[in-house]
């Protein structure tokens, strides 16, 4: 059984937009797929369907994984390591496709992602 057969108890689609876009910082969000499919699974969470849309600087996909608790770990590790890159991206949109999710709290990672970019704008003035 492939990775994708066991991981798909669970089916959401996410949109994520690119926060202070740039062409170049698009381009990095967009090279950088491999490590972040990479990091999502070994919180065994697989993304399929993958789409990126430069007018709305944004990334559609389906994420398949089995628990909310590690699609939460998963993606919160994830904006971790965009933002060491300096790419900041913000979750516009969650679906639950099957009706399946307990509520996943945005709270947080929103917070994460607020002091990435304070984080980020106190390392560009040194």
């Amino acid at each position: 059984m492939d990775k994708t057969q066991s991981h798909s108890e669970k089916k959401s689609y996410l949109v994520l937009q690119l926060k202070d876009y740039t062409t170049e910082k698009f381009q990095l969000w967009k090279d950088m797929e491999e490590e972040i499919t990479e990091n999502l699974a070994a919180y065994g969470v697989i993304l399929k369907d993958i789409s990126y849309d430069e007018e709305k600087h944004t990334k559609s996909c389906t994420a398949l994984y089995d628990s909310v608790e590690e699609l939460r770990k998963g993606i919160m590790s994830t904006y971790q390591i965009a933002i060491l890159n300096g790419v900041i991206a913000e979750m516009i949109s969650f679906k639950d496709i099957e009706d399946n999710i307990t509520n996943l709290s945005m709270y947080k990672a929103k917070k994460l992602i607020d002091k990435a970019d304070i984080s980020i704008k106190k390392l560009k003035s040194l």
